[in-house]
Formats: C-alpha cells, sequence, structure tokens
C-alpha cells in the first residue's frame, strides 16, 4: 500500500463510520415512537442513509475499501426493520455496518501508525 492509497482510505472510511454512527443514534432515538412520530423519523432517517449510501459508493471507487457492499446491504436491511418497527434491530445492523468499515480500515490505519502518522 502507498501513502497516498492508506491516507485516501483512513480518510473516506472515518468519513463513512461518522456518518453510520450517526445514522445508528438515529435509529436508537426511534425506540419508543409511535405512528407518525415513527413514519417521520423513518422517512428522515432513510433520507439520511440515502445520502450516506451514495459517500459508500463514493468511497468505493476513491478509496478502494473493502466490503463495502456488504456495509450497503446492511444499510438497506436497517431502514427495513425501522420501517417494521424495529429500532433495535435496525440498530444492531448499523452496528455490524460501522464494524465492515472499521475492520476495512486495518490495513491503512496501521499502514499510518508504523509511519507515526496518526
Amino acid at each position: 500500500m502507498e501513502l497516498k492509497q492508506a491516507i485516501n482510505r483512513f480518510h473516506h472510511g472515518e468519513k463513512l463510520k461518522s456518518y453510520l454512527i450517526t445514522a445508528s443514534g438515529m435509529f436508537a432515538e426511534m425506540t419508543g415512537l409511535k405512528d407518525r412520530e415513527l413514519a417521520v423519523a423513518v422517512r428522515l432517517t432513510r433520507a439520511y442513509l440515502e445520502q450516506v449510501r451514495g459517500e459508500l459508493r463514493m468511497a468505493a471507487y476513491l478509496a478502494e475499501l473493502p466490503r463495502l457492499s456488504e456495509v450497503e446491504a446492511r444499510i438497506k436491511s436497517a431502514v427495513w426493520e425501522a420501517h417494521i418497527n424495529r429500532p433495535t434491530e435496525a440498530n444492531r445492523l448499523m452496528g455490524e455496518a460501522i464494524s465492515l468499515v472499521v475492520s476495512g480500515l486495518e490495513e491503512a490505519t496501521q499502514y499510518l501508525k508504523d509511519r507515526s502518522l496518526i
């Protein structure tokens, strides 16, 4: 791995991780919502996650992060789980998505640590 690739991968991965953590918090806030409030929360979260999916595709192209198709699948499943009023399951799926992103960053992170850049 080259330095430029490591920095690019690390940057895009950390950005995705932040977005997914935010989405996870949004799902956590849905617990206890009913009817109209839940519908609005799901709609807003879905819109947010569509933007995240765009960032995901850009990261896949620019940073060549591994396993992003699996991350995207978890996001889609999480949106569905929230839609059927299962925010806890949606949050679990977001945790899996975050874990996949973090594991995809391991090589770049180690490369940058070895060079005392992070």
